[in-house]
């Protein structure tokens, strides 16, 4: 069965809670996961920037036969992760210092917010 096929949400309500550091929009709770999680991510050992290699599609010599023609169906490499920094190793290059600051700033304002 086609997505358009399916029961409608139309005229329902979602509700959606957006992350306090980026702002991005999530679905708050969905029948196959449940609420959403904010602790996936570990702190000490997470890779919070990551240098990815420009990707792109294969060149058309390098394209699999078989292929979906038209618009979408090229194979594409991605961007591949080639190296990643921890937050250890983001606040010790001056280069992320600009981020690493911004992000404290923004976590001092939620505590803050969030206290008794």
């Amino acid at each position: 069965m086609a997505y358009k096929d399916g029961p409608s949400d139309r005229g329902q309500e979602i509700e959606y809670i957006a992350c306090p550091l980026c702002g991005r929009n999530r679905v708050l709770a969905t029948a196959q996961k449940g609420r959403i999680r904010w602790d996936f991510f570990d702190p000490d050992t997470g890779i919070v920037v990551q240098i990815r290699g420009a990707g792109g599609k294969l060149p058309s010599e390098e394209q699999p036969a078989d292929r979906p023609k038209g618009r979408g169906g090229a194979v594409a490499i991605g961007f591949p992760v080639v190296r990643g920094l921890t937050w250890e190793e983001a606040k010790a290059d001056p280069a992320y210092a600009d981020q690493v600051q911004a992000i404290k700033a923004q976590l001092s304002r939620l505590v803050a917010l969030l206290s008794d």
